[in-house]
């Protein structure tokens, strides 16, 4: 009974390490402390404080990580000048390319796809808690991606 009880703290701890099921050139991934992403990032920067938790942009790395009110990183949004990919997505890849990579976005009723301003969004389940977004502007590149959980 002591090593089943063992082993279910030691499968509680490996869960509670954040590990995603695709790859992903940022420096600390979605579910990362607050912490995790300054020490990754080699930043003295703090996040600013809203009312829905708090955000840290690294305006020269061209990324934005946002807290919830426990310090964990919710939302990571990636913009130019940021040259690394998700789910082998980059930013200038194309529509065909993003759905080359990922298939079919979820269903539009659900939101997946929606027109603000001439960007398109598309949103796919990169992993059973992580859901990627790729906006895409009128030529249809990609110049935004947020990764959340």
């Amino acid at each position: 009974m002591n090593t089943m009880k063992a082993s279910l703290a030691a499968l509680i701890a490996v869960s509670a390490t954040p590990t995603l099921a695709f790859t992903s050139d940022l420096r600390a991934p979605v579910g990362s402390k607050i912490e995790e992403v300054r020490a990754a990032y080699e930043t003295p920067l703090k996040p600013t404080m809203s009312e829905s938790g708090s955000a840290l942009w690294l305006k020269t790395k061209g990324v934005q990580y946002f807290f919830d009110d426990k310090g964990v990183a919710k939302t990571v949004r990636v913009e130019e000048p940021f040259k690394g990919k998700i789910a082998g997505i980059g930013l200038g890849d194309n529509k065909e390319q993003v759905v080359k990579a990922l298939g079919a976005p979820l269903a539009t009723k659900s939101l997946a796809a929606v027109d603000i301003a001439g960007e398109r969004t598309l949103r796919f389940y990169l992993d059973d808690e992580v859901t990627g977004a790729f906006v895409l502007d009128r030529d249809g590149k990609v110049v935004r991606m947020f990764v959340s959980r």
